[in-house]
């Protein structure tokens, strides 16, 4: 009951959604009750190592051992803290890259859109005058802006719950083997 109380004080509110619908970075973050040995962080890095894929690089300051990867379309972070006989294990992933990507090629879709139903309306405005053409320029805009704003908004939503459950799922096998750490370290002292 105290775990999850704790549990509860120490957990991080969700991301506001961007332009794009869904946040931009994810995060997961989670304390455990004793220190990890410091012999068992190696472990967990392995891990974020296998499961981004990615070889990154490991720091330390004061009582944070951090682990940091950049792919060509997000960045990684996964840090580890020992403070007063806690252990915090964070999960950090910014596909930020891959959100612009999502941005520029729908809105250059919107683009060719825009020029499609300007091409199959240009001939009647032509005919019509230059409040037709006017017309039919702000209707293609106003169609083509709109299904790309739409169709980015889904394209990322998807990618982003994606993304949510791959922190989540990278955050639960760090938890489980840190844990496991400083239960075998309880047990090696008594």
């Amino acid at each position: 009951m105290a775990a999850a109380a704790v549990e509860v004080t120490h957990a991080s509110a969700p991301p506001p959604p961007s332009a794009l619908g869904a946040p931009t970075a994810f995060r997961f973050e989670r304390w455990l009750d004793g220190e990890i040995p410091r012999s068992a962080i190696g472990e967990l890095f392995d891990i974020a190592r296998r499961e981004i894929g990615l070889q990154g690089q490991v720091t330390e300051a004061l009582d944070t051992v951090e682990w940091r990867a950049r792919s060509q379309l997000s960045g990684s972070v996964v840090s580890v803290a020992t403070r007063n006989g806690r252990t915090q294990i964070s999960v950090y992933l910014a596909p930020t890259d891959a959100a612009a990507l999502v941005g520029v090629w729908t809105s250059v879709g919107g683009v060719g859109a825009a020029v499609g139903i300007g091409l199959a309306l240009d001939t009647t405005a032509a005919v019509a005058g230059p409040l037709a053409i006017a017309a039919t320029v702000a209707v293609s805009l106003g169609w083509a802006g709109a299904g790309s704003w739409v169709a980015m908004r889904g394209i990322w939503r998807r990618l982003a719950r994606r993304w949510e459950e791959r922190a989540s799922v990278l955050g639960t096998q760090l938890v489980a083997a840190a844990q496991r750490a400083i239960d075998a370290a309880r047990t090696d002292t008594e």
